[in-house]
Order: C-alpha cells, then sequence, then structure tokens
C-alpha cells in the first residue's frame, strides 16, 4: 500500500513539473517572436496612384500612445488634402488602425514598411500590389 501512495505521489510530482516546464518553453517561445516582431512606430510614407491627379502622398504618423495621424495630399489638385486621426494596435508582425468615423484597416510590419491588407487579411494582389506599401521615413510630410 505504501508503495502504490509513493508511485502516485511520485507520478503526480512528475507530471506537475512536466506541464510547468511545456509552459515555460511556452512563454519562452511566445517571448522570442515578440522580441522578433518589429515595433511600429514612427513616420511611414508612400505616393500612390491617382486618375485625376499627377498622384497621391500618404502619411502615417504613428505615436507611442497607440494613436496615428494620416495625413493625404493630392498632387496637382490640393484642395483635395486631409488630415485624418485614429487609434492603432500592434498584434506581432500584424497592425490594426481605426480611423476617427470607424473604418478599420489591416496591415502586416516589417522594420522598414508596412503593407496594406485586405479584408481577409491577405496581402493585396492586381497589376501592382506595391501600391500599397507605405516606407519609414524620418519625419512626417505637410499637407
Amino acid at each position: 500500500m505504501r508503495s502504490l501512495i509513493f508511485l502516485s505521489i511520485s507520478l503526480l510530482i512528475f507530471v506537475s513539473c512536466k506541464d510547468n516546464k511545456t509552459e515555460e518553453q511556452k512563454t519562452s517561445n511566445t517571448a522570442a517572436v515578440i522580441k522578433n516582431t518589429p515595433k511600429i512606430s514612427g513616420v511611414f510614407s508612400g505616393k500612390f496612384p491617382c486618375d485625376d491627379c499627377e498622384g497621391v502622398l500618404s502619411t502615417y504618423d504613428f505615436k507611442a500612445d497607440n494613436t496615428y495621424t494620416l495625413t493625404t495630399s493630392y498632387v496637382g489638385n490640393e484642395s483635395n488634402n486631409f488630415e485624418m486621426t485614429g487609434k492603432w494596435q500592434q498584434n506581432q508582425d500584424t497592425l490594426f488602425t481605426e480611423d476617427s468615423t470607424g473604418t478599420k484597416e489591416k496591415f502586416i510590419i516589417d522594420n522598414d514598411f508596412i503593407q496594406q491588407l485586405d479584408t481577409e487579411g491577405n496581402r493585396m494582389s492586381g497589376e501592382n500590389p506595391d501600391e500599397f506599401i507605405w516606407k519609414k521615413t524620418t519625419q512626417p510630410k505637410a499637407v
């Protein structure tokens, strides 16, 4: 009977230690992924095609307080320039934005650019998927 109790206690301790070790490994793996994920901050700009102007200059300024400003300038048609504010969140290498009107967007984050994703979370496709990339810059551009 004593050996059965001893065996039960030993098995319980072994299983407990094994579960904790697995949890520690999971935590360590998650920390490694987060450590290797680029942090979104700073200014990202892009120039995009426009049907009735010379191009659209678009600049995101992501701030540390999880807010952003999106400045959009229509080259050759400055009367349509505007600025929008919103909030952002990051989940590993995915950026989620929501502007002040409730419009939501998703982006994939790289060290030196962000790329807009479609509504299903996939990279944009089409004739020129590079049209959906904002590159990291040093400072915001004026409207």
